[in-house]
């Protein structure tokens, strides 16, 4: 998803890679956790967790550590953030 984002990042923003990756760790959280109805809730309120997560750091640390090139929008870096905090979330949480 983030190397589909950086090739599309100039004809457009990475809204729908965003959109396709929340939803896939809603599903895997999900699935994690056995396909309990109630569990759902859990699922995409630690999903949406990860998504803010994302956009905080992704919005801070560039602007400490400016490591980023410069034609990589800020839309970009807060996407690149937000998919290794979705990974962090679908991989480590039970």
């Amino acid at each position: 998803m983030a190397g589909w984002a950086i090739v599309q990042s100039t004809s457009s923003g990475p809204a729908f890679q965003m959109a396709i990756s929340f939803g896939l760790t809603v599903y895997f959280l999900h699935e994690k956790r056995g396909k309990n109805k109630d569990l759902l809730g859990k699922a995409f309120v630690n999903a949406f967790v990860a998504l803010l997560l994302g956009w905080l750091v992704g919005s801070i640390f560039p602007v400490y550590i400016p490591i980023f090139p410069s034609a990589w929008g800020p839309e970009l870096i807060l996407s690149l953030f937000s998919f290794v905090a979705f990974f962090v979330f679908a991989t480590f949480l039970k």
